[in-house]
């Protein structure tokens, strides 16, 4: 799964997901005999598992052998994983067989994504942990046991990350928890802070590996207006030949800004309103820097409608606090009050809004079913996800704090499992993560009426049907965003 550029496992282990192949009596009687000739040989039990059409009809021949062969993990490690990681009795034997065989790292990791299957992050973290012990050299593993910790111990989490950088300065491994903490951080300052610690620790002949991370370290540099520090990390990036789609737009970009910002501060507004048609379109994470910077030149040379105008498209689309606040400073110049303004973003969002499809989907805390009309009146954050999903996981907890504090008469938060094979772990997880989505079953045609081709998929959806936002992700750097698209249909 990929957020935002960053690669987040969703594992999913097990044989039962690899097809059943029956076989002759015959044939299924010689594999079990190679079983007991080999009981340690996880390659044997997934042979003979194979012909199995289910776990369960395999069960009893397998308590058997464990009883027979009470030190052998290899057993009860092959039933666990013939049920598969979507099933709550995988865990059972995949627990047995890490007891048995404690430095088995993979058995401990099975056990961990299990646990947070179900929403239980105190058996997470414990099995992350042991998982990390069973190799004390693989700092992926430390890391990985720090971030469980994002959301519950930031503090930890950080002073983890940081203790990790300063005994393993030159290890990979390193530089990813950076990256990832600087992700991870709402706070711009900090965040470039972060990314220039990781780029000071990398090697310059290894700098192409930092891509990504120098890719949003330029990017936080424009958006903070650090054009210069932009530009000579664009360049130091294209020298060494990474990714030029990504960082010649950026050093192009970051040029231009900076010329405009110079001629502003000569009084040659002119000049700089001449530039504006230099800033093209990019794909570049530039936050509300460009819009702003636009806005400002135009009102400087007299023309504060367009700058107005300019803004109010943006906040329709991408709603920030800032490009907010210039709204009502240049709507004031105009004569509108803070009602009119908030109005007419209201009536850019309608322009861009259509219709939500109808649906009835299955409840999962009645037998009843709920429909999308039941929700006419309110405006709603409808999310697509599945329970083995490690990004619609890792964006909840920054769904929760955008919406916390919101008049729930006003507002229905729904998360749309996707895949019903994991319907078992919906609830378990709901009850141990206390996240305050109703929770629905999809199928099969809501995934397609909505364009679900990946997850998670959000849209919001207005007090008559429609959706008005749609084709976003959450993470720390934009719960302010989702507020805001929120308030600005209330």
């Amino acid at each position: 799964m990929i957020l935002a550029g960053i690669t987040i496992i969703s594992f999913t282990y097990g044989y039962a997901q690899k097809g059943y192949e029956p076989v002759s009596a015959k044939e299924k009687a010689k594999l079990r005999a190679a079983v007991e000739a080999k009981p340690n040989d996880l390659e044997v039990h997934k042979a003979y598992l194979k012909t199995f059409a289910s776990a369960d009809e395999a069960k009893a021949q397998y308590e058997q052998w464990m009883k027979k062969y009470p030190k052998s993990a290899t057993i009860p490690q092959a039933l666990g994983e013939k049920y598969g990681t979507y099933s709550p009795i995988s865990a059972t034997y995949l627990l047995k067989a890490a007891e048995l065989d404690p430095k088995n790292v993979s058995l401990w990791q099975k056990l961990a994504l299990a646990a947070s299957l179900s929403g239980d992050n105190t058996k997470q973290q414990e099995y992350f942990l042991k998982a990390a012990s069973a190799d004390p050299r693989n700092l992926n593993l430390q890391y990985e046991y720090f971030r469980l910790f994002i959301e519950h111990d930031k503090a930890f989490w950080k002073k983890k990350t940081w203790e990790l950088t300063e005994k393993h300065p030159t290890d990979p491994a390193t530089w990813t928890a950076l990256h990832l903490m600087g992700y991870f951080t709402s706070d711009l300052k900090e965040r470039i802070a972060i990314w220039e610690r990781q780029r000071s620790m990398v090697p310059k002949d290894k700098i192409t590996s930092a891509g990504t991370a120098m890719g949003r370290l330029g990017s936080a540099y424009i958006q903070a207006g650090q054009y210069d520090k932009a530009i000579e990390l664009s360049q130091t990036m294209l020298d060494a030949k990474a990714q030029e789609r990504s960082f010649a737009p950026s050093l192009q970009l970051a040029k231009v800004l900076a010329e405009i910002d110079k001629n502003m501060k000569e009084g040659k507004q002119v000049e700089a309103r001449e530039l504006l048609n230099s800033l093209h379109p990019s794909r570049i994470d530039k936050g509300s820097r460009v819009i702003l910077v636009k806005a400002s030149v135009l009102d400087a040379t007299g023309d504060t409608k367009a700058a107005y105008d300019s803004l109010i498209i943006f906040q329709a689309r991408t709603p920030y606090m800032d490009v907010k606040d210039a709204l009502e400073k240049y709507g004031q110049k105009l004569g509108k009050s803070q009602d009119q303004v908030k109005k007419d973003v209201r009536g850019e969002i309608a322009k861009n809004s259509k219709p939500a499809t109808p649906f009835e989907l299955d409840m999962y805390t009645s037998d009843k079913k709920m429909k999308l009309s039941d929700h006419k009146g309110k405006v709603m954050f409808l999310s697509f996800w599945f329970p083995g999903c490690g990004p619609c996981r890792g964006e909840m907890p920054h769904i929760e704090a955008a919406i916390k504090g919101i008049d729930k008469s006003k507002f229905s938060y729904l998360g749309v499992n996707g895949l019903r094979e994991q319907d078992g772990f919906v609830l378990p997880f709901l009850k141990g993560t206390r996240y305050s989505f109703t929770p629905l079953g999809a199928d099969e045609n809501v995934t397609k009426d909505y364009g679900v081709r990946g997850y998670p998929s959000n849209f919001i959806i207005d007090q008559e049907g429609r959706i008005a936002y749609s084709g976003f992700l959450i993470h720390a750097d934009n719960e302010e965003a989702v507020k805001l698209m929120i308030d600005s249909l209330l």
